[in-house]
C-alpha cells in the first residue's frame, strides 16, 4: 500500500478508521499490559487522541504518521502550541511529552527504539496488507530486550472485505511475533453490532484481539 494513499485518505478527509474518543481498549488494558512503560511509540498514529491519554499517564509518546494534515490537525485540535524541527528523514513536531514524527514508518531508525519500552499499535498492523507486515516486523525487532507491545487486532471472514483495516488472523500473529517475542492473547471481542458500516460493506462477523507481546532478546 502506497504512502500516497492515506496522504489522500486525509486530503479527501476519507479517515473512517480516526475516532473522536479514546479507545476503550487503552483505559482497560494499557497499564495492565505496560504497566511499567514510560516512552510509548505510537505507529501510524493519525492524529489519535489515545497519545493525549498517554501523556496525561505521565508517559513520553512519540508517534509515526505520514500525514502532515493528520499532524498539524491533532496539535490544532487540541489546542497545543509545537516546535517543529528535523530529523532525517522525519520532519519533528512537540509538544510537551508527545513527539510525532512526520514521515515513513519504514524509514524509522532502529536506534530511536532505544529511547522506547513499549509499543501501543491500535490501527497499524490492521491497516498494513500481509505482504507488508513481515518488514512492519523488521522495525520492530529493533526494539530493546524487555519491551512490550499492546496489539490491537481485527479479524474477519477471508474474502467477504477488501481493506483496510486488514483481517490478521490470529495464527498469523503468533507466527509474525514468535521468533523474538512472547505472545499472549489477553481478550477477543465480538464487536460485529457496534460497527454497522462493516456490516454494509458485507461482513458477516468481526472480532478484536488484544494482545500481550513481549520482546524477549
Amino acid at each position: 500500500m502506497e504512502l500516497e494513499f492515506w496522504k489522500e485518505r486525509w486530503q479527501n478527509q476519507q479517515i473512517g478508521f480516526h475516532r473522536s474518543d479514546v479507545n476503550p481498549y487503552l483505559s482497560s488494558f494499557f497499564q495492565e499490559i505496560c504497566s511499567s512503560c514510560r516512552n510509548v511509540i505510537v505507529p501510524l498514529c493519525g492524529k489519535s487522541l489515545d497519545m493525549i491519554w498517554l501523556s496525561e499517564k505521565g508517559m513520553e509518546v512519540a508517534g509515526v504518521e505520514i500525514s502532515d494534515l493528520a499532524v498539524k490537525s491533532f496539535f490544532t485540535e487540541n489546542s497545543l502550541e509545537y516546535s517543529v524541527s528535523r530529523t532525517e528523514p522525519f520532519q519533528v513536531f512537540k509538544s510537551g511529552k508527545i513527539t510525532i514524527y512526520c514521515g515513513d514508518f519504514f524509514q524509522f531508525k532502529t536506534e530511536l527504539f532505544d529511547l522506547i519500552d513499549c509499543v501501543y499499535d491500535r490501527a497499524s498492523l490492521i491497516a498494513l496488507p500481509k505482504e507488508m507486515r513481515k518488514n512492519y516486523l523488521k522495525i520492530m525487532k529493533g526494539l530493546k530486550a524487555g519491551s512490550e507491545i499492546m496489539l490491537v487486532s481485527m479479524e474477519y471472514p477471508e474474502g467477504e472485505m477488501n481493506g483496510p483495516p486488514f483481517s490478521v488472523p490470529e495464527k498469523e500473529v503468533f507466527e509474525l511475533y514468535e521468533e523474538d517475542f512472547t505472545v499472549e492473547k489477553i481478550k477477543e471481542f465480538n464487536v460485529m453490532e457496534e460497527n454497522p458500516q462493516f456490516k454494509n460493506r458485507g461482513l458477516s462477523s468481526m472480532h478484536e484481539k488484544i494482545y500481550w507481546i513481549r520482546k524477549n532478546h
